[in-house]
Order: structure tokens, then sequence, then C-alpha cells
């Protein structure tokens, strides 16, 4: 019978896994050998050593010649103090050599099964330790970065929750109010009007939300491109500012600005990003501070013997409870949830200031007095251009 094409094939997978069983019994013959030839003295040496014994047994009897029995006393004690060696080299190489190769095995073991951080403790003998020493900052690395991804992993839920929660109450607002047109309730112009308008106010909201969590989330990750420039921190400064102080004047908010620098200085910025962050701290005063006679003051200035630029906004607000100072820069965190619509506050404005100024290798703190008002400030280094703008020719 001539065989077919998928009998040979089986049979080539049979000869195959007949040659790949050939090959793991002799390699494992093979290792056997290695460690009988290794082991042998272990073996022999004390078969020897009781031979030498009992012929010295017999010699101290008168059966062998004296000659005989001082050639197997100086035997006896040459082969006891080879057994000595033997122990002693055997227990340095279990020691320097087996006996770390083991705990490496182990920690080996234990990071395969995800038990990451495992330190090995190194033997004496240099090319071991190396290893050793490669396996235990490679266990920290994946230690630090499985710690890192549980981070973000826990980020992200309390993100995709902060989002939701958020996100339910303008839809549940647009939902109702367009259910109220529609079945009549908005039975006038005048009160369709309203309707219409709460509708676009929650649509604006819905869009800002979006707008900082998209920027946020690339801020986050490291994913935004900076667009870096080198301008004057002077005249950047008094330019906002004085955008700042028309946008807000017809709010009755009056605001004040303090140049301490004495001499003109120089910056690589993306100035569209840091003025998105100075623009969030400035909204943030407005929306939480006085509603009346509201009154914002920057100053300007160098610190650090000329090392470092610094901005401090200041607001006559009610100020921030010491306990709550720490969590303003969080994610989605506001002192008066109650306001937040009527703010317009997507509760990530000095969450993505604080991204945006670290970015640039700075600094972001804030100082507030209870009823005397609140400070954020702001610090960048002069001296940071080739760390933040390393690929874009500066």
């Amino acid at each position: 019978m001539k065989p077919t094409p998928k009998m040979k094939h089986h049979q080539k997978i049979k000869h195959h896994k007949r040659m790949k069983s050939n090959d793991i019994c002799c390699e494992d013959l093979l290792l056997r050998h290695q460690y009988s030839r290794y082991h042998r003295f272990f073996i022999f040496s004390p078969m020897f050593l009781l031979f030498a014994m009992a012929v010295a047994f017999f010699t101290s009897r008168g059966e062998l010649p004296k000659e005989s029995y001082r050639f197997l006393i100086a035997l006896v004690a040459l082969v006891t103090l080879k057994e000595i060696i033997g122990v002693l080299v055997s227990r340095r190489i279990y020691n320097q050599i087996l006996k770390p190769v083991e705990d490496l095995k182990r920690g080996l073991f234990e990071v395969s099964r995800g038990n990451y951080g495992v330190e090995v403790t190194p033997g004496s003998a240099p090319e071991i330790a190396e290893l050793i020493h490669v396996f235990n900052s490679t266990s920290q690395r994946l230690k630090a970065s499985e710690m890192e991804k549980s981070k973000y992993e826990a980020n992200r839920k309390d993100l995709i929750a902060s989002i939701s929660h958020d996100l339910k109450t303008p839809i549940t607002s647009i939902n109702g109010f367009i259910d109220g047109i529609l079945d009549g309730v908005a039975d006038s112009p005048e009160k369709q009007e309203a309707y219409y308008k709460i509708i676009q106010q929650n649509a604006r909201y819905m869009n800002r939300l979006i707008d900082d969590l998209l920027l946020y989330s690339k801020l986050d990750l490291h994913k935004l491109n900076f667009q870096c420039t080198r301008l004057s921190i002077n005249d950047y400064v008094n330019e906002l500012f004085q955008e700042l102080e028309l946008e807000h004047e017809e709010h009755g908010v009056e605001m004040s600005y303090q140049d301490e620098m004495l001499v003109p200085v120089s910056l690589v910025i993306d100035s569209k990003l840091m003025t998105r962050a100075i623009r969030n701290i400035v909204g943030n005063a407005v929306a939480y501070g006085q509603k009346t006679s509201a009154r914002i003051d920057f100053k300007l200035s160098l610190e650090s013997g000329g090392e470092w630029l610094k901005l401090e906004i200041k607001d006559n607000g009610p100020g921030i409870p010491e306990e709550q100072l720490e969590k303003i820069f969080e994610r989605f965190y506001r002192g008066d949830d109650a306001r937040t619509m009527a703010s317009g506050s997507s509760g990530l404005g000095l969450a993505i200031a604080k991204e945006i100024v670290e970015a640039h290798l700075g600094q972001i703190w804030v100082v507030s007095e209870l009823r005397l008002g609140t400070t954020i400030g702001i610090k960048l280094p002069l001296n940071q251009e080739e760390n933040l703008c390393q690929n874009q020719g500066f």
C-alpha cells in the first residue's frame, strides 16, 4: 500500500517526537554522567579510608611488616587530610555557588508566580554575585512597574466613576427639560426660551468637562506635545493680566499687578498651556471668591537668588479650610458641589494647572486663611529649557 501524504505527515511527526525524546534522554544521561564524575571521590574516598584503616588494624597486630605499617599510617593521614579538604571545598562550593543558585531558582519561581520585589542574597563568587545583582535589580523594577500599573488602574477606575457622576447630572437635566418641552409643559414662548437656555447651559458644561478631561488625560499620560517658545516672561504675564482684567472687569472683579522683577527675564515655555493653567487658577478664584468686592492680585518676582521665577495669584475670598488644602489639586475635587453648575467648573481646573506646571519642571502650592483669602503660587526654574524642550531645538 502506497503511503498517502497524510500518512507521511504523521510519520514525520512521530519521528520528530521520537528524536526529541531521544535528545532529552541523552541529555539526561549526560548530566547524570557528569554528576557522577564530579562526585565520584565522595563515594570512593570513604571506602578507601575504611580499607586503609582495616590494613592498619591488621598491621598493628603484627600481621604485616613495620615498614608497611608506617606507610599505611602515612596513607591514612593523607586520605584523612584529603577528606577534610574535600569537605571544606564542597562546603565552600555549596555556600558560594550552589546555595546562591538554589536561592536564585526560588526567586525566579516567586517572580514567575507574580511575587515581584523578591531579593536574593548574593554569594562570594563574583560571577554569581553579579548575576544575582541583575536579578534583584530586575525584580525591583518589575515591582515598581506593577505598583505603577496598579496605581494607574486605580486612577482609571476613579476617573471613570467621577466622569459618570459628573455627566449624569447635566444629561438628566437635559432629558428632563426636553421631555417638558415635548409634553407641553413649556406652554409659552418665555418658558420654552428658559428651558432652551438651561439645556444650552448644561450642554456647554458637558463640552467643557469633556475638553478638560481630554487635556488632563494627555497630560497625565505624558502624551501631549509641547509647543515651546522663548519669550519675555515680563511681557507675557503683563499681557495676560491685561486680558484677564478686561474679561473680569464687567463682573465687578478688581485686579492688580505688581512686577518685582529687577531685570527682564526670558523663559522657554508652552505659552498656550501656561496661559491655560493661569486662567484656571483665576477662574477658580472668581468662582469661589467674593461675590461682591472681589479682588485678585498678581505678583511676579524672582526667588532663590534668581534661580526660580515666582508668580503669586491672591484673592480675597472666604479661604479654604486647612483639611481641604491638600485636596484642591485633586481631580474632580470641589469645595462646594452645589455651585458647580452655576460656576461652570468641571472640577479639573486646578488639577490641569498642576499637571501643566509640573510638566514645566515647576512647582505649584496653595496658602489660605479663613476669611482672608487664598494664594496659589507657581514657581518655574529658569534653567529648565533642555529638559522640557530638548527635542524642539532649545
